[in-house]
């Protein structure tokens, strides 16, 4: 949420090769742009994908969780649900240190939407 301070987290989902020329260097700087642009007292990153968490983590922003890109259909949708549960916990250790409400709510529910869509 602009404006708010605490921590700020993205998800970027990137590529695990090379073969798509600069998209993971630009996934990386948008994402650093994005952050830059927000009010908070930590920012950070949960990636999909090794060449855009090595991009990220060159641009100074942690990672702190990372999900390797599924190699079948079948396997996105449990990538889905550990993405979901890393997002419901960390909201629910910032509501238990007495954080604002976090704005985390939307995400799981499109999150829970597209998980059974697949």
């Amino acid at each position: 949420e602009r404006g708010s301070s605490g921590p700020i987290g993205v998800v970027v989902f990137g590529s695990d090769q090379g073969l798509v020329g600069q998209f993971n260097e630009q996934l990386a700087e948008s994402a650093r742009n994005e952050l830059a642009s927000l009010a908070g007292d930590q920012k950070m990153a949960m990636t999909v994908g090794q060449r855009v968490r090595s991009d990220l983590q060159q641009r100074g922003i942690p990672v702190t969780a990372h999900y390797s890109v599924p190699h079948s259909v079948t396997a996105i949708s449990g990538l889905v649900t550990q993405i979901n549960d890393a997002i419901a916990e960390v909201a629910t250790l910032a509501a238990d240190a007495g954080m604002p409400e976090s704005t985390s709510e939307p995400i799981l529910a499109s999150l829970n939407n597209r998980v059974g869509m697949l």
